[in-house]
């Protein structure tokens, strides 16, 4: 982001919200406290405050002290108010401390719930030894806003003498007034902090934080604008644990959605923001989802079916993904004493130059599975010059095969296969154009091909045709020791990664995958439901 001037000529908006209880409580619904930006078609303040009470939001902010009037008075004429005014405020000695007209734009406030945004300039980032200058200026600011009944919020800005949430605390705590606090900007802790964690860092603000902003954002701290400041309903970021979290420190202040530089039609981006923070304040998401384990992780071939099916009720587990055609009727009888689900049959068909085929005993498990919900779930081998064209084929043959006995079949993307990626599955599905024929997303895999940054588009573009995903702890990269362990292990999010499932609204059935895990199968299993129940915990607290 910019410098000042630059930064905020071309902000979009930064939309403020309200939330007067936790945002998992939907008895108590949020107001909107939004501020608008301008288009073609939002020239004036009066444009925009039609505007965003139009969207259901509560108020508007302003850049700098010029035209604070005209602001105020067409938010006043709409019912809405207007939430914050930014205040450049430098410390450098050969500078003005501030704009002249801000004692004249404090007293034109007096009477509103306004709070000025303070970004603090003119030293080097976080640099302790010119506090004292500081101090003496936002102390001046807070003592004109205290005689007009408003408050003061230090706006750690990447690049600023007040960069930091940990800044802002800092000054706010020295300056020493009960009007004076500190803001929480999503964007520019991804920019800078990121990576460390956010629970004691707000935890420790929460005694002076005023206001939080808050924007779409993927989970790439350090990286650009682009990824780190987008429409509420975009990115890996979780909001939604954000929000909780807040509630959960007791934070009822203004949260504002930050749009600097977003593209696109700014009437939709607004409107898409408001249906997505009415999510994040309403119902907490459930991880209600049937939570199975592939067999590859509990001793298949060395433990019976009985015994599979008794290590999988004892540990919690919904069910098995079972591997392979045959003796399908055995394994069945053995987890339905326990009332447990055959969540999948894990099986392959092959393309080449001989035409497409499959394993003869599909046919028969298909037979054996009648009535159930087992998914076929279908890895697709092989190289050909019409490849494509026989992967439809054979699918669609077992698509059909399926539907007699009411089942669907889900495609497998697996490494190295033919259908290798999501995307690859994704285009077979849709060219083989048969309800019961969809996709699967299988993390392990999904991280093996690379397309991590992409998790979010990927997510969208496979919902419609999502019928199962598989989870397991992993690292970022790697082979698959790395990207396949424990649920508890790994430097991958997955809790984020569930969080984006539901927030698309999937409620298919999720699987364990187990494949090559070292270590004491049981213990294994065990470690790895005890975490699942910990993101069943988790997202029903909101957090």
């Amino acid at each position: 982001m910019k410098r000042f001037r630059t930064m905020f000529a071309s902000i979009g908006l930064l939309l403020l919200f309200s939330v007067t209880a936790p945002a998992a409580e939907p008895a108590n619904p949020f107001f909107a406290l939004c501020i608008g930006t301008h288009d073609a078609a939002t020239k004036t303040p009066a444009d925009q405050a039609k505007l965003l009470k139009e969207l259901g939001y509560a108020g508007n902010c302003h850049l700098w002290c010029d035209g604070v009037e005209e602001t105020l008075a067409a938010l006043d004429d709409a019912g809405l108010e207007l939430f914050q005014v930014y205040v450049r405020v430098s410390i450098d000695p050969s500078k003005p401390k501030y704009d002249p007209q801000l004692p004249e734009v404090i007293k034109r406030l007096k009477g509103h719930r306004t709070t000025l945004g303070l970004l603090v300039s003119g030293a080097p980032a976080s640099a302790t030894e010119n506090d004292d200058r500081a101090v003496a200026i936002v102390r001046e600011i807070g003592d004109m806003a205290k005689a007009s009944g408003i408050r003061a919020a230090l706006y750690p800005h990447t690049g600023d003498f007040i960069e930091r949430l940990e800044d802002a605390v800092r000054i706010a705590e020295k300056v020493d007034r009960e009007n004076v606090g500190a803001m929480f900007n999503l964007c520019h802790w991804m920019k800078v902090d990121g990576r460390q964690p956010l629970e004691p860092l707000l935890k420790s603000a929460m005694p002076h934080l005023f206001v939080v902003t808050i924007n779409g954002a993927d989970n790439a701290p350090g990286e650009g604008w682009d990824r780190l400041i987008r429409p509420l309903d975009q990115g890996t970021f979780d909001n939604r644990r954000l929000m909780g979290l807040l509630a959960k420190l007791g934070y009822k202040g203004p949260v504002g959605l930050q749009c600097y530089g977003i593209r696109g039609d700014m009437r939709d981006n607004l409107a898409r923001s408001m249906t997505a923070w009415k999510d994040l304040s309403a119902k907490p998401m459930r991880l209600n989802n049937p939570f199975f384990a592939f067999d590859n992780g509990i001793d298949r071939g060395r433990l019976s079916a009985d015994e599979q099916a008794d290590l999988l009720a004892e540990l919690g587990y919904a069910g098995i993904g079972y591997t392979g055609g045959r003796n399908i009727p055995e394994m069945l009888a053995a987890l339905d004493r326990h009332k447990l689900s055959m969540s999948s049959i894990y099986v392959g068909a092959t393309i080449g130059p001989d035409g497409p085929s499959y394993d003869p005993a599909i046919k028969q498990a298909i037979e054996d599975l009648k009535g159930r919900e087992t998914l076929i779930w279908l890895t697709v081998n092989g190289k050909a010059d019409d490849a494509d064209e026989q992967a439809v084929k054979v699918v669609r043959e077992i698509g059909e095969l399926a539907e007699r006995s009411g089942l669907r079949v889900a495609l497998y993307p697996h490494y190295g296969f033919f259908v290798a990626k999501t995307t690859d599955a994704i285009r077979i599905a849709e060219k083989v154009d048969r309800k019961n024929v969809g996709v699967s997303l299988n993390l392990c895999h999904w991280l093996r091909s690379g397309d991590e940054a992409n998790m979010e588009a990927r997510i969208k573009q496979a919902m419609p045709r999502l019928f199962v995903v598989s989870i397991n702890g992993a690292d970022h990269e790697g082979g698959w020791d790395r990207l396949i362990q424990t649920l508890d292990q790994g430097e991958f999010d997955v809790y984020a990664f569930l969080s984006t499932l539901k927030r698309h609204g999937y409620t298919g059935p999720i699987g364990l995958q187990c494949y090559a895990v070292k270590g004491d199968k049981r213990e294994n299993l065990q470690r790895s439901m005890k975490t699942w129940q910990g993101f069943v915990a988790r997202m029903e607290a909101g957090k």
